[in-house]
């Protein structure tokens, strides 16, 4: 009974907090795979794809008042996850630990030789110390530059011909 009662108290009792969290600023970070190749570091990235399928679907359809069963092909569409591997020097990534120790980049690559998950953060800003407390303090943080969008221009418009 004693045990029981102990257990229960101790099940029972708060979880002590570190402290007020406030809200973080900023973007934040992801979870990427790296993995160490020379100077450069390989990342992988798991992307969400829709995908368009075809499938032969049973229809009935009334054709001249009696109905009459075909084979109709559709298209579906269905979620898809793959992994694309981008390689980015590491002298264009700084590289941390989510406790703000600055690493060199021969650290980082050192170790990132076996390959590991890392917490990624773009452009010059280090993510937020809140988002940071949900990992341990050896935990490798890389920062890399903002990825360049490029928007397409405007369709051109072929030259009139020579008038003759």
């Amino acid at each position: 009974m004693f045990a029981t009662l102990t257990l229960a108290t101790v099940l029972a009792a708060p979880v002590p907090k570190d402290g007020p969290v406030d809200p973080p600023k900023g973007p934040a970070p992801t979870l990427q795979y790296f993995k160490a190749d020379g100077d450069s570091i390989v990342r992988n990235v798991q992307v969400t794809q829709m995908v368009p399928v075809q499938k032969q679907r049973e229809v009935t359809r009334v054709v001249n008042g009696q109905e009459v069963k075909e084979t109709v092909t559709v298209t579906e569409y269905q979620t898809q996850t793959v992994t694309q591997a981008s390689k980015v020097a590491a002298k264009d990534a700084t590289f941390g630990t989510a406790a703000g120790k600055k690493l060199t980049a021969d650290e980082a690559l050192g170790r990132l030789k076996d390959g590991g998950i890392c917490v990624v953060v773009y452009g010059k800003q280090a993510p937020d110390a809140a988002y940071l407390k949900a990992f341990k303090d050896d935990t490798l943080v890389v920062t890399l530059p903002e990825p360049k969008v490029v928007m397409p221009g405007p369709p051109t418009v072929p030259a009139p011909l020579p008038k003759k």
